[in-house]
């Protein structure tokens, strides 16, 4: 368990190394991140892209990243895919990545370490209050952090785990207090739940992948959902370390009772 929670450790901070410096470029150049992978492929209803084609859109906008860590990074998400369907893995410049898989590897997500608000407006003079995100909540960023001038903090366009609340979040303040870390990529599990293969089944009994056991680490492949069929259960789908079982599982029931936690 140590080896696998160290090995994805190292992937994330080469993938997160990436991910800061991709999205800071495009934000600059004013290139919709949601929109890069048209652009990294050249074509925007392509369905795949390559090491090649990656290294050649980093050259174009300057973005400096070493050759061999993008091919590490291509490498193992391409290799990881052929496991699962079978088929003969790729080396180096002639790997290749789904659209699914480059959005993974360009998100960056926060968890959560000092209770702050989310508000509406970039800027906090001009901003109406959401709601307050709460110590151990994760958000995935859609946009920055960005430089608030009027307060001199960075903030960021988040969207938050628990409800799908979209907003501005500071990520330090002013005086040094820091709220939001990089983090909430992969979760332990803290108690059995059923790993499923639909999104709306609960129970587990139509399409029980798996029960996952308590310490059980996961990766989240696909970032979290809330169904109102699912009665607003939060779920995720997730890749178990050290295997190839993937599915859906809960994050907490109705009642609160919490099943995944922030690793």
């Amino acid at each position: 368990m140590l080896a696998l929670r160290r090995d994805f450790a190292e992937f994330e901070t080469l993938r997160m190394e990436f991910a800061a410096k991709f999205r800071a470029s495009c934000e600059a150049k004013g290139i919709r991140v949601e929109e890069s992978f048209g652009q990294v492929a050249g074509d925007p209803i392509a369905d795949k892209v390559s090491t090649l084609q990656l290294t050649a859109f980093l050259a174009k906008h300057s973005i400096s990243f070493e050759s061999d860590k993008l091919e590490k990074l291509i490498k193992r998400l391409a290799g990881r895919k052929s496991e699962e369907n079978g088929e003969a893995i790729a080396n180096g410049s002639d790997a290749k990545i789904t659209k699914d898989d480059f959005s993974r590897l360009i998100r960056v997500f926060y968890k959560v370490v000092k209770d702050i608000v989310v508000s509406d407006h970039l800027n906090i003079d001009k901003s109406g209050q959401i709601r307050r995100l709460e110590v151990g909540e994760v958000l995935e960023a859609l946009q920055g952090p960005m430089l608030d001038t009027s307060v001199n903090c960075y903030r960021v366009q988040g969207k938050a785990l628990k409800d799908g609340v979209v907003g501005w979040i500071t990520v330090a303040g002013n005086q040094g207090i820091t709220f939001l870390l990089p983090g909430g990529s992969n979760f332990k599990v803290c108690k059995p739940v059923p790993l499923t293969g639909d999104l709306k089944d609960l129970s587990g009994d139509s399409s029980l992948v798996q029960t996952l056991k308590e310490s059980d680490l996961l990766e989240v492949i696909e970032w979290s959902r809330t169904s109102s069929s699912a009665m607003g259960v939060t779920r995720i789908r997730v890749r178990v370390l050290g295997g190839q079982a993937t599915g859906w599982a809960s994050v907490a029931d109705s009642d609160g009772n919490k099943y995944l936690d922030v690793s």
